[in-house]
């Protein structure tokens, strides 16, 4: 297992980045790993840029910040023109398939992969949910967090009916995850 996940998730503002980034720190920590967590917002905050790191490691993480992360998800076309420096070849890109559609000669070869997050989502919540569905898919492809630890942590930082429909949005990227067959050679 790989010792240190550098995750970024970008969108616009409104689509859940912050705390989703949020869960996947404290799930990490409530699991006995090592987490950072950062967030970045336009002026503008719903609709505007967004931004969220997470780093997850099994060893003390001694610089927070991220220059090359090992995951990237893109939840709006937009954001491709923020985010150049980040997207290396060996990066695994995670997109939705009609709200960011991948860059031009990007391949799942080459680490690109492609889900129907924003339409699943609305069809159990609204956009803000798209996030959670986005941290199922990585939970259920490649980053080492129980399941457990992030419906946890989705319970501490929602409640009730929110509570609920994130843990199903969640779920559903767990099976988007299952419905996919991807080669980690990390």
């Amino acid at each position: 297992m790989r010792k240190t996940w550098r995750i970024i998730l970008i969108g616009s503002g409104g689509q859940g980045l912050g705390v989703g980034g949020k869960i996947l720190a404290e799930a990490a920590v409530l699991q006995g790993l090592h987490a950072a967590h950062s967030q970045t917002y336009g002026a503008s905050a719903r609709g505007g840029f967004s931004q969220s790191g997470v780093i997850i490691s099994s060893q003390e993480i001694l610089f927070p910040l991220i220059e090359k992360p090992d995951l990237l998800v893109v939840l709006a076309e937009k954001a491709y023109g923020m985010i150049t420096t980040f997207l290396h070849p060996d990066t695994i890109l995670v997109y939705d398939l009609d709200y960011a559609p991948c860059p031009i000669g990007r391949t799942a070869k080459n680490n690109a992969y492609g889900f129907q997050m924003l339409k699943k989502v609305r069809e159990i919540f609204d956009e803000r949910g798209i996030a959670i569905v986005a941290l199922g898919i990585l939970a259920g492809l490649w980053i080492p967090e129980e399941q457990e630890s992030i419906l946890l942590a989705i319970d501490k930082n929602f409640s009730g009916t929110s509570a609920l429909k994130n843990r199903q949005c969640f779920k559903e990227g767990l099976q988007m995850a299952e419905r996919t067959s991807v080669v980690d050679s990390q």
